[in-house]
């Protein structure tokens, strides 16, 4: 069988149509490995992408989840330096996150956003390869020839930044064969980057807020616990203050209500807050009875009413008004109506912002009866040294007569016409001497010889004296046998006792009886408000009458001088002045207490005393004959006139002085021929107390015989205790001056 042979054409044919098979086997196995390379490459960046995944997931910041970030770009798509960028909005401008394989970044780039939108790179999934940037742009200035890049966005959309990988000139450009593989990669890496970035910052952000917020818990609570140590000691202390307030308030309390005054507090709407026991004593009111309501009514008159009302208001605005600080004396009411004078002290004080006020109240009646007890004796006294400068004037004047009566009698007897006459002229004087007596016993100017006396003596020889004209009265004595002596001027005690006889007589018209009690008592013992005594042993004497008594206001007047409640010219309204009188010059006290109808008791104190009582020397009157020297010491012409001729007429001699210097002048001169010193007490310029004390020193031994009818402040009593003989009360007659004399001479 025959075979046909192909013809070298038609081998010819064959061999290209297989040289062309074969060309294109190999091109198709070239594809074949350029996709099992591309397959390779792209299995590798999936690999790397994964990696990345497993690595950036467990990144704990986001600086470290940048950096692995651009380890990842230069491990996965082969390029030389990555980076990652980050949009700041406000500034227009990128921050380098991190980089790696390039030199140093700046901080920040500006970015040319129009350049970018042209570009398509300012949309969301967009990746973009350049081979020559911009030099403007962030990576063009970095050298970059080829540079592949992609946004990244956050969760609400906006622009975050950018990832970049890039190829400089110096190395071998291949992006041309790979950029289409590499751009959809280099997106799905920038995409996983920007979930795991989200999902990175949510956490860092939550556990940033976790630090945060814990952070906050720990400062809050580091706050919160200082706070509690705050509250802690503030409570304390608040504990501590209300405990010392308690205290405070207890010792307030217990102070306010053991204060004498009454203690009131007002609040801002003038109603009573506090009212202390001294109030409840000073009102009658209950403290209950009072709180809440206005103090005014407790005041009188009613028209002070609408006053206080008027001043509260201006007072709870400012804290100032007119009795603000001040002391006021007004008249308060008690709860059963009485009516009393009150002291008011009020002061202002803030509380809580409001004004509100306190009054200390003292119940002022005591201190009213006191002044007006001050007043009368003040008046007295007044009156007292009025009336013992007219006694002392008027005892000069009796002087004069009974001297000149005297001379007369001494030439006549009781035959002569004019004998009866002068007699009387006698008894009248003794009565004008009686009355200056009083005068001067009121006066306090007519203690003169003070000494230790009984006062139970005093009492049983005066009451017998006047029982004896009094029969219609009988008197009781009941005497303490133990009595306490007393240092006083023995006439003048005589005088109080028998004006108080006299003053309980006038007061029994028709007979009763007279009680006279004396005992020892103490200062503790003397009653009334306006009495100060020493402290000692007094004694007192009582004189107790049935008489018709007197009402309250008699009582306060019948110490008057010239008070009586006699008929006009049967009493001078002396004697119960001078009682008055001679018992303070004797430093004592006298109480009235009567009730109409009911009789009146006297209650008299005065000062014990140590000293023993000595028997008197009684002495006759005499009329004596004699030639001793005298020197006549007065101011007062008529008495110099008068008591020289007395004396003469005795037969003394006699020098006048007519002041205090003189007579020591006199004395002096004269010394070894005067025998004694007739001496006024009271005197102008130098007195007797001065004039006996310079004699005394010139002589020693000189013999004195005080003379006045007038004492100040116990002068005549302190003269006679530092040595000087004996004291003759002016007005005296001719037989009293030579008896005197007398005894002073004849004693060694």
């Amino acid at each position: 069988m025959s075979v046909d042979r192909p013809t070298y054409d038609e081998l010819k044919a064959k061999c290209e149509g297989l040289q062309q098979q074969i060309t294109r086997f190999s091109v198709v196995e070239q594809d074949l490995v350029n996709t099992r390379d591309s397959l390779d490459r792209e299995l590798a960046r999936f690999k790397a992408i994964e990696s990345f995944t497993k690595r950036a997931i467990h990144a704990t910041s986001l600086r470290e989840f940048a950096v692995i970030t651009v380890e990842s770009v230069i491990e996965a798509f082969e390029v030389e330096c990555s980076a990652l960028f980050t949009y700041d909005k406000a500034g227009n401008s990128l921050k380098v996150s991190a980089a790696l394989g390039i030199g140093e970044f700046e901080a920040e780039y500006p970015l040319d956003m129009d350049w970018m939108a042209a570009r398509g790179l300012l949309k969301e999934g967009a990746c973009a390869f350049i081979e020559q940037p911009y030099p403007k742009d962030p990576w063009g200035s970095l050298g970059l020839c080829q540079v592949i890049y992609t946004p990244y966005y956050g969760n609400g959309g906006d622009l975050r930044g950018f990832v970049l990988g890039g190829r400089s000139a110096r190395k071998q450009v291949y992006y041309d064969e790979i950029k289409e593989e590499l751009i959809p990669s280099f997106t799905v890496f920038a995409q996983q980057m920007s979930t795991l970035l989200h999902k990175l910052e949510s956490h860092e952000y939550l556990e940033r807020r976790v630090r945060e917020q814990t952070a906050e818990l720990i400062a809050a609570n580091a706050k919160l616990t200082k706070a509690n140590e705050y509250l802690q000691r503030e409570i304390t202390e608040r504990k501590r203050a209300e405990e010392a307030l308690r205290e405070s308030g207890k010792r307030l309390r217990a102070i306010t209500n053991t204060a004498t005054d009454a203690i009131v507090l007002m609040d801002n709407d003038g109603k009573i807050s506090y009212w202390n026991s001294a109030a409840e004593k000073t009102f009658g009111y209950r403290s209950n009875e009072v709180l809440g309501k206005e103090l005014h009514l407790f005041l009188a008159p009613q028209e002070f009413y609408d006053i206080y009302k008027k001043r509260f208001r201006e007072f709870k605005k400012t804290g100032e008004g007119p009795a603000a600080g001040k002391t006021l004396e007004l008249t308060a009411i008690k709860k059963d109506g009485t009516k009393f004078p009150i002291e008011v002290s009020v002061s202002s004080m803030e509380i809580s912002g409001k004004w509100h006020a306190a009054g200390i109240i003292r119940d002022i009646t005591k201190r009213k009866k006191m002044e007006e007890e001050l007043f009368r004796v003040q008046k007295l006294e007044s009156i007292g040294v009025l009336a013992g400068g007219i006694a002392h004037d008027f005892n000069n004047i009796l002087m004069g007569i009974q001297g000149y009566a005297s001379l007369m009698l001494m030439g006549i007897d009781s035959s002569h016409p004019h004998y009866d006459q002068l007699q009387g002229i006698k008894k009248q004087v003794q009565s004008g001497a009686r009355l200056t007596s009083q005068l001067l016993g009121y006066a306090r100017k007519g203690k003169y010889e003070v000494k230790p006396v009984s006062l139970n003596r005093l009492v049983e020889e005066t009451s017998e004296t006047f029982g004896r004209t009094r029969k219609e009265i009988t008197i009781h004595r009941a005497l303490h046998q133990d009595l306490f002596a007393i240092e006083a001027d023995r006439g003048q005690i005589e005088q109080v006792l028998l004006n108080l006889y006299v003053n309980a007589a006038a007061a029994m018209p028709g007979g009763g009886s007279l009680i006279l009690k004396t005992m020892n008592t103490t200062h503790e013992d003397i009653k009334g408000d306006v009495y100060d005594p020493k402290s000692g042993n007094c004694v007192l004497l009582t004189v107790t009458d049935t008489g018709i008594g007197m009402d309250k206001k008699t009582q306060k007047r019948i110490f008057e001088p010239f008070f009586t409640t006699k008929e006009m010219g049967r009493g001078t309204g002396l004697g119960l002045a001078s009682v008055y009188g001679i018992i303070k010059a004797h430093s004592g006290y006298i109480d009235v207490e009567s009730e109409k109808g009911h009789g009146t008791t006297f209650s008299i104190y005065f000062p014990a005393t140590e000293k023993k009582v000595q028997k008197s020397d009684e002495t006759t009157e005499q009329f004596i004959k004699e030639t001793s020297t005298v020197l006549l010491v007065d101011d007062e012409e008529i008495i110099l006139e008068v008591g020289k001729e007395m004396l003469e007429a005795v037969g003394y001699r006699v020098l006048t002085a007519r002041s205090g210097k003189e007579a020591v002048e006199i004395y002096k001169k004269y010394s070894s021929k005067i025998d004694i010193i007739l001496l006024d007490m009271i005197m102008p310029g130098m007195n007797g107390g001065e004039v006996y004390d310079r004699i005394k020193e010139t002589n020693p031994d000189i013999k004195v015989l005080l003379s006045s009818g007038y004492s100040i402040d116990g002068q005549a009593t302190e003269i006679l205790e530092r040595g000087c003989n004996a004291f003759i009360q002016k007005p005296f007659d001719m037989n009293e001056l030579s008896g005197k004399i007398m005894e002073i001479l004849e004693k060694k």
